[in-house]
Parts: structure tokens; sequence; C-alpha cells
């Protein structure tokens, strides 16, 4: 008989082992090490008393790990990772850990339930669309199959250098479109607490005006954010921006949940020696 709880730090060593066996065959190999799932959990934010598993008398056979954050100023959770272990699945074990855990998520005042799933994968889609979940945007993952450099010849002299203090409002005006949750300031806020987590800000100033900013954590090579002001595209910056993000880390760059609407960027990254990895959907769920 499965039973489905909340989890708890003890269940980290049975979670780690479901994780690697739940996404064994994913369309993005995921094969962390637990100090990287761990990593992955602070970002997000986690908290496992609002997560799920279901157990197999001793044995995890499945989870929804859930992170808990303000989005659009509203208090959710963001599906963290959601997987069954490949024997146990086409047992609808997925619904019934949600049929679990939003109760406990409405008792505890979560408003909303985000997460995203990649566009391929019509049984989650389905699963997701019958709980009542809406898109509301897609994303494009890009990666490097190789650390490379691309021609950089910005139209202006610029110089790029680490940002010693970090000004979020001027920052998030380079915008365009507010980032996904694991690319979130709120997240790149959480990783601060882990000294392991190494990460480099870099700040491209025009005649010692900011100007442009990109985010690269070094364990991985995952870039969370990088933005050039409106005014200041299309001169090469963010080419200057790339080449200096890799020399800061030896992996290939690879930058997650491209927003489909902008279509400059996805041309950007693909001009730059990127290839499109997979594509996803944001799913919200008002609770």
């Amino acid at each position: 008989m499965i039973v489905y709880r909340v989890l708890t730090d003890a269940d980290f060593p049975r979670l780690y082992h479901a994780t690697l066996a739940a996404f064994s065959g994913y369309a993005v190999p995921y094969q962390p090490t637990q100090d990287a799932l761990r990593r992955m959990f602070l970002i997000n934010g986690v908290d496992l008393a609002l997560s799920v598993g279901a157990f197999d008398g001793g044995e995890m056979v499945g989870f929804t790990i859930n992170g808990v954050g303000d989005w659009d100023g509203k208090p959710t959770v963001y599906d963290s990772g959601t997987g069954i272990v490949p024997e146990y699945r086409g047992q609808k074990i997925s619904p019934k850990m949600f049929d679990f855990i939003l109760p406990v998520l409405r008792e505890n005042k979560i408003k909303q339930y985000l997460l995203e799933v990649v566009t391929e994968n019509e049984p989650a889609l389905r699963l997701y669309q019958n709980l009542d979940f809406e898109i509301t945007r897609r994303f494009s993952v890009f990666k490097r199959t190789e650390a490379v450099f691309v021609a950089a010849n910005p139209t202006e002299d610029i110089e790029i250098k680490e940002i010693e203090t970090l000004d979020w409002q001027l920052l998030e005006s380079f915008w365009t479109y507010h980032p996904s949750w694991q690319n979130s300031t709120d997240s790149i806020k959480r990783s601060f607490s882990d000294k392991a987590i190494i990460k480099t800000f870099l700040g491209l100033y025009l005649r010692e005006t900011l100007v442009g900013y990109a985010v690269v954590f070094h364990n991985s090579g995952n870039i969370p954010q990088i933005a050039v002001a409106e005014e200041h595209r299309g001169k090469n910056f963010g080419c200057a921006l790339l080449n200096a993000l890799q020399k800061r880390t030896e992996k290939p760059l690879f930058v997650t949940n491209v927003d489909a609407r902008a279509e400059k960027t996805a041309a950007f990254f693909r001009a730059s020696g990127f290839s499109l990895l997979t594509t996803q959907y944001e799913m919200l769920l008002k609770l």
C-alpha cells in the first residue's frame, strides 16, 4: 500500500535516490550530486514541510518538492520537482500526491501554485490541466556544448567589471520580461546564504554608467539573469558580457526559461553558440 505524507530533512537520502531514478530518462538529463540537489532546493526556496512523498514500505517512489515565496505579491509555492520512479508509473501517484498536498497548502495560506513542465511531456501537461493549472508563459532552454568565445566588437568603448554593490532596482529596470521563479531576484538572493554557491555579478559600464549586467553560477555555468538597457541593445554589448561570463567558469554556459516573447533574445543566444535544448510551459493554479 502506498502512503502519502509531508517530508522532513530526514527523508533527504531517500529523496535523493528517488530523484536519480525518476529523472534518469528525462528530456533534460538531471543526475545531480547530493550537494547540487541541496543547492537547488536552497535557491528555489524549498520547504519540505509543504512537500509530499509517496512511500511503498520504506522506499520513496514519488515526490513533489515545493519552494515557497511571493509571486506577483501573493504567497506562492513552486513545484521544484515532481517525479515518479519508473516501475511505479501508471498508478496515478502524481494526482494523488496533489490531492494530498493541496489542502495542506491552503491551510498554510498559500494562494498560488506555480510550476514548469516540458512542452513535450504530454502526460504531465494533461495532469496539470486536469488539476486546473493554466498556461501563463512558454519558455526556451538554451545550452552550449562547449565553452566558447564569440566575436564581440562593441560599437562603443565599454568596461566590464564585477559589481561591488547590487542595486536591484536599477538592474531590474533593464528587464523586458520578468524572469521565471528559479531565475528570480529572490532565488538569487537565497543563494547568498551558502558560501559554496560561487557566483559572479558582472556590470557593463559605458563611460562609467551601468547599462547592463549578468550573473553566472560558477559550478554549473548557469546564467540566471543577463540584461542590457533597451536603448543600448544591438551594439554587441551582450556578446561581450557572455565572453566575460565564460571566463569565470570552465563549464559551458546555459540559460533556462527564456520567455518565448523575447524573440530577439533567443536569436542572440543562437548566434552566440547556444542550441535549443527544450521548451517549457509555465503554469499557475489559483488556490
